[in-house]
């Protein structure tokens, strides 16, 4: 799963995602100016 996020929402989106248990493999991807925009996950 990818999820765009704004740049200042990161550790709160992973942190939900974390929560959730069923996902592994969780990361942030920047955009080309350096900000946090993709969150990637997959099911466990």
């Amino acid at each position: 799963m990818c999820l765009e996020i704004g740049y200042d929402q990161k550790i709160d989106v992973i942190e939900l995602i974390e929560n959730e248990e069923k996902y592994v493999d969780t990361y942030c991807k920047k955009d080309l100016y350096g900000n946090d925009r993709v969150i990637i996950t997959k099911l466990n």
